[in-house]
């Protein structure tokens, strides 16, 4: 049984990526879509922050001395990632994606932040009631 749920959640996840990889694809055709692009960009990062707040809810690093600074180290280096990404595409006649830019990245990663924020917020909120 734990093979066909795998197997289950393996086919979902590729095609929930297929689908992400046709909307972009679509979004990096028309370069003036790039609000459109970014609101998408978050509400991935969003949605991508929540599932990582719930499924793992055990922090990776230990908390530092100022809550909520991810919300602003996690978009600066994922900016600068996929700047450089965005980068060495181009350097090799390739164009570069919406995401493969600084705001793209940028703004991918403060939905990513803020996503597992806000979960860490709700888990701790409910263990303190």
């Amino acid at each position: 049984m734990d093979l066909v749920l795998w197997m289950f959640f393996g086919l979902l996840f590729s095609s929930i990526l297929q689908g992400l990889f046709e909307i972009t694809g679509s979004f990096n055709s028309d370069r003036e879509l790039r609000s459109v692009t970014l609101v998408c960009f978050a509400m991935l990062g969003l949605g991508g922050g929540l599932l990582t707040g719930v499924v793992m809810v055990d922090r990776v690093l230990e908390p530092g001395p100022f809550p909520g600074v991810s919300l602003l180290i996690v978009p600066l280096l994922l900016g600068a990632v996929m700047q450089t990404w965005g980068a060495l595409s181009s350097r090799r006649s390739r164009r570069a994606s919406h995401l493969a830019t600084w705001y793209g990245g940028a703004t991918l990663g403060l939905g990513l932040a803020a996503g597992r924020f806000i979960v860490l917020a709700l888990i701790r909120s409910a263990r303190a009631v």
